[in-house]
């Protein structure tokens, strides 16, 4: 999917800041030199916008998900987890001690 594509299918409200993010990201994420690019998941709303985020612009759907299980999780983050993976269509890597 081209940039244009990727910003023209944007949330309806899109501030500069919003546009400069996706620009960014997506000259990042989509750039050969990054073989394996990682995102950390935490299960919060911030994690969850730059997995959005992430989501739309990764054109080869190459970037690996992480959640970092410190056993101090409540069962409605464990549960939120499995939302994502569905509606992404994502698979979230659990990494624990």
């Amino acid at each position: 999917m081209a940039l244009q594509t990727v910003l023209d299918n944007l949330p309806q409200f899109k501030s500069d800041e919003i546009i400069k993010s996706f620009i960014k990201g997506y000259s990042i994420i989509n750039n050969p030199m990054y073989k394996n690019p990682i995102c950390s998941i935490s299960g919060g709303s911030d994690s969850d916008i730059m997995l959005d985020l992430i989501h739309r612009i990764d054109e080869q759907k190459k970037v690996t998900y992480v959640w970092f299980d410190t056993g101090l999780e409540y069962k409605a983050t464990k549960e939120h987890l499995k939302y994502l993976e569905d509606r992404y269509r994502i698979n979230v890597q659990r990494e624990s001690n």
